[in-house]
């Protein structure tokens, strides 16, 4: 099957694109065959609306709080509220947030969905900084008009699945908490984030990824190098998007539907990780 991986960014342009890991995914192997750049939304719209089937996973959170939807009387369902989003100009969307913020009292100003706290990933609502927010913006109307299914959020009757992905879950696996990317230019800072980088792409090739993931993957058609060497991740983290994707595709029964995974929800949606599964969780068990 094919499988996409994408480090999404709200501003695409040719300097900063939206990263795309172009894979495929068999025999419990992800190979993954080229990085592509898509250096405008337009070219991203176009790889949402390719035929099928496929599976894909996007760095940016798809939903926003329900705590916040709710306040400001929003509709609820995904599709309705981001419906309703998509006909606003931009800086209209940030200004709901950063009116809501002005009201709100410290530690409540942003608001975090259940899969954020056990992700440990920033609001949804950040629009500075690290602007998921506005990410969402972009990225969000551009999902439900696709036409693909997105899981939980909006299921539809597609062979295109998209799914929210969060690369840290995976890099985190071998480098803890330890970050792996900056644009700090310092020599020794550079240097302590190229060993994570690659102690995240050695890990890719041992037997930890295959026992907590179930499947090998092979991203070295890819110059190793070049993903050891971006100082922003880019690349190395659409791979680690396309593996959670390719989890996802082999671990949840599309004829099924989802299995229960506590904090799950369809207003705020899931990334699928094994990370965020209770200890000793069985996917099978759950879909029979």
């Amino acid at each position: 099957m094919r499988i996409y991986g994408l480090d999404f960014t709200s501003a695409p342009k040719k300097r900063k694109p939206i990263t795309c890991a172009v894979c495929w995914f068999e025999d419990q192997i992800l190979k993954v065959e080229t990085i592509q750049r898509l250096e405008s939304f337009k070219l991203f719209d176009e790889l949402l609306a390719s035929e099928g089937p496929w599976c894909m996973a996007i760095d940016f959170p798809f939903s926003q709080p329900r705590e916040w939807i709710q306040a400001m009387g929003w509709p609820t369902p995904w599709a309705s509220y981001v419906e309703l989003i998509s006909k606003m100009p931009p800086e209209a969307f940030y200004e709901h947030i950063k009116a809501y913020r002005t009201h709100q009292p410290k530690g409540k100003k942003h608001h975090l969905r259940a899969v954020d706290k056990l992700a440990k990933s920033c609001s949804p609502m950040m629009i500075d900084y690290t602007p998921v927010g506005r990410m969402f913006y972009h990225g969000a109307p551009r999902l439900l008009r696709s036409g693909a299914s997105i899981p939980l959020l909006y299921i539809r009757n597609s062979d295109r699945y998209i799914y929210e992905g969060y690369p840290a879950l995976v890099a985190r696996r071998f480098v803890g908490k330890q970050s792996y990317k900056s644009d700090d230019r310092r020599k020794a800072h550079c240097e302590v984030r190229r060993a994570a980088r690659r102690r995240i792409v050695d890990g890719l090739k041992g037997p930890e990824l295959v026992k907590v993931y179930g499947f090998k993957v092979d991203p070295f058609s890819i110059d190793e190098v070049e993903l050891i060497a971006e100082p922003g991740a880019d690349q190395l983290d659409s791979i680690l998007c396309a593996i959670q994707a390719a989890w996802a595709q082999s671990r949840w029964n599309m004829d099924h539907g989802f299995p229960e995974v506590p904090g799950m929800g369809v207003t705020e949606g899931w990334i699928p990780d094994p990370a965020l599964l209770p200890e000793g969780y069985d996917f099978f068990e759950q879909v029979k």
